[in-house]
């Protein structure tokens, strides 16, 4: 289902600021199609908070959205004092971030946030959706989000977040949401994105496997009735939008290559997570599914794989999360070169 559109707002993966996908941002980073991605980084721990201070340009340089709610999307009081101390260390350093408020912190934010907001030219409201539709209840919100924060001189943006992408809709379903989304305040918006995630929350009970795309496919799908509402598209990439920071301290029990296709994922998962495992699956990628890997030069992720796959025992492998961060690497490749 490649559509690879033009001119439509820049793409905005969601991205958890772990220590694998601190690697991804470097490695996206380096890559020449960069300029069309601005990462939404959420930030929910204080350990990541003072990571985030000390090492964000490190890891991204570019354009990149920041929200420090929690996974209800929430801003708690100790939330907003992180909050702030970013913002201040932010501002003074003029990086080119947009702030990420809820719609329904907005007016409570505002009042707490107000002159550290004032740098920034640009505030993104993201808006996290129960299901597939925008309730009168989100509507109301977005629109009164949208008049508190508005002045001269400032862009706002709204994420429409779906989380998890559903698992089937019906083209009625599609309409009746573009009929939703023109109820939004457009004179005041940049620009609108549609987000959700559809990859599983576990691997634990796969060997080889096909997972549908659906954050992809309901997304072109919405455009294609939108008739030129033109929604960007952002999703939680090799990620499942439940995944939190429960699952910290787990290590990861078996390497797993998360590659993405073109409607899907092909994830092939080892029984173990020793340095042959994922030599292993790389061969495979590269053999058995040949027809499918873009090649050495397509992203610094495909890269990686493809040097594991080549030198097999003279491998020195640093991290079994690294398939993680390669697969985010190629996604975003893949992403922005074939589709968007």
């Amino acid at each position: 289902m490649s559509l690879h559109h033009t001119g439509y707002p820049t793409y905005i993966p969601i991205i958890k600021w772990q220590k694998f996908e601190q690697r991804a941002l470097q490695g996206i980073g380096a890559e020449n199609y960069k300029e069309g991605i601005h990462p939404c980084i959420e930030v929910r721990t204080i350990t990541q908070h003072k990571e985030l201070m000390a090492g964000l340009g490190k890891c991204w340089p570019g354009p990149a959205l920041i929200d420090y709610a929690d996974p209800s999307g929430r801003l708690s009081n100790n939330r907003i004092a992180e909050f702030v101390a970013f913002l201040k260390h932010a501002g003074t350093r003029s990086y080119p971030l947009t702030p990420v408020i809820d719609p329904r912190d907005a007016e409570s934010v505002k009042q707490q946030l107000l002159d550290h907001l004032e740098p920034f030219n640009r505030i993104a409201l993201r808006s996290r959706l129960s299901g597939f539709s925008l309730q009168e209840e989100d509507l109301r919100l977005i629109g009164d989000a949208v008049a508190s924060l508005i002045q001269p001189g400032r862009e706002l943006q709204l994420i429409l977040d779906l989380g998890v992408s559903p698992a089937s809709w019906e083209l009625q379903d599609v309409d009746n949401f573009v009929l939703q989304l023109c109820e939004l305040p457009w004179t005041s918006l940049a620009h609108v994105h549609l987000a959700s995630g559809a990859f599983p929350l576990s691997l634990s009970e796969v060997t080889t496997a096909e997972f549908p795309r659906n954050d992809w496919k309901l997304w072109a799908d919405v455009n294609t009735r939108a008739k030129g509402l033109r929604l960007g598209y952002s999703d939680y990439g090799v990620v499942s939008p439940r995944w939190s920071e429960d699952a910290l301290g787990k290590g990861i029990p078996h390497a797993a290559i998360r590659y993405t296709r073109d409607s899907d994922w092909l994830v092939l998962r080892a029984g173990g997570s020793k340095k042959e495992d994922s030599i292993a699956l790389s061969q495979i990628l590269l053999t058995e599914y040949a027809d499918s890997f873009k090649g050495e030069d397509y992203s610094l992720g495909d890269h990686e794989i493809w040097i594991r796959g080549q030198q097999g025992p003279m491998y020195n492998m640093r991290s079994g999360s690294n398939h993680i961060s390669e697969g985010w690497i190629h996604h975003a490749a893949f992403v922005v070169k074939a589709q968007y």
